[in-house]
Parts: structure tokens; C-alpha cells; sequence
């Protein structure tokens, strides 16, 4: 599972990387005026979010196999209500750029939701692929 922790870094911090760089484009290029100062530390935030869960996944893949969808979700449940609370929490402090805050978070998210469930998908086909192969 070694290779699992790997990959997911490898392609997390390419995606990362990639957001970033977009996302930094557009800010200063077509939106400059809805840059807020808070915003590097999104992608930071999604980034570590993502290895707390290819850690948890690892885990369970080795401890608790049977339980690995349910554990899956559960980070998946934990990941949103963390990440809820804590927008909530920056909106609470900074209510001049809330909005903006809130689109660009909502955005985000969705963008790591997205690659994270794709990566997981790709990993468990390519793991029964091999079991079948095996047979």
C-alpha cells in the first residue's frame, strides 16, 4: 500500500500545484478586485485534508478491509463538516469578503472532491483488475 500513499501524493500535489496556478491566474488577471489575502491557504487546506485521507484509507485497506467503503465515507462526512464549520468560522471574521470566500471555497472543493474520488475509483478498479487477473 505503500505505492497507494505514493501516487496519491504525487497526483495531489500536481493537482495542487495546478489550482493553484489557475486559481492565482484568475485572480490576477480577470478578477483582481476579489482577490482575498486568505486564499493560498485553500489549496494548503484541501492538500492536507487529502493526505489525512489517503492515510485513514491506507489504514483501513490494511487493518479493517472489510470496512474500507465505510470508512471512506465516513472521511468523506468529516471532510465536508470540518470544512463547513470552518468556512462558517472565516465568514464569521471576515464578513467583507464572506461571499466571495464562500463561492471560491465552495468551488475548490467540489474541484478536490472530484479528483479524490476519481483517484479512489482508478485504484480500486486497478486492484480488482489485478485480483481478477490472478484468478
Amino acid at each position: 500500500m505503500l505505492l497507494l500513499k505514493r501516487n496519491f501524493l504525487l497526483y495531489i500535489t500536481i493537482y495542487t500545484l495546478i489550482i493553484f496556478g489557475i486559481s492565482t491566474a484568475i485572480f490576477d488577471f480577470l478578477i483582481p478586485k476579489y482577490y482575498f489575502v486568505s486564499f493560498p491557504f485553500l489549496p494548503i487546506y484541501f492538500y492536507l485534508m487529502g493526505l489525512f485521507g489517503v492515510w485513514v484509507y491506507n489504514w483501513s485497506l490494511q487493518n479493517a478491509p472489510a470496512k474500507t467503503a465505510f470508512i471512506y465515507l465516513a472521511v468523506r462526512v468529516i471532510t465536508i463538516i470540518v470544512s463547513v464549520l470552518g468556512a462558517l468560522i472565516y465568514c464569521i471574521f471576515d464578513r467583507k469578503e464572506a461571499v466571495v470566500f464562500l463561492l471560491t471555497f465552495a468551488i475548490i472543493y467540489v474541484m478536490y472532491l472530484i479528483f479524490e474520488t476519481w483517484f479512489y475509483y482508478t485504484f480500486e478498479f486497478s486492484q480488482k483488475h489485478k485480483r481478477m487477473n490472478k484468478e
